[in-house]
């Protein structure tokens, strides 16, 4: 995975719009909970899928479980976009995604 494409960042620009917030609220997942989520440092990767995007040609995706300052776990899909950010889609983390992130931060 891109650390360097998170690391590097200290204030991180979102992409937002009528595709991926209502994605994210048919979760449950609230805009803030995924920048939130995006900052934590002990962040582990997950699988994710690349498509061909009409607009930006092969999109490179990449996985993430983290957990918000609630503690509330989350699997955020999201592709680096320009300057910043564009979460495609983001839900609870449970079962095996919320044992991974337990495990590797005990």
């Amino acid at each position: 995975m891109r650390e360097s494409c998170l690391a590097a960042r200290m204030e991180p620009m979102f992409e937002w719009d009528d595709g991926n917030r209502p994605e994210i609220a048919h979760h449950k997942v609230t805009e803030a909970e995924c920048v939130e989520a995006l900052a934590d440092p002990m962040r582990v990767p997950r699988h994710a899928y690349n498509v061909t995007d009409e607009a930006f040609g092969e999109e490179e995706r990449f996985g993430i479980i983290e957990a918000t300052e609630a503690g509330r776990l989350l699997v955020v899909i999201f592709t680096p976009r320009g300057e910043g950010f564009r979460v495609i889609t983001a839900w609870s983390a449970r079962g095996p995604d919320a044992q991974v992130y337990q495990e590797a931060n005990p």
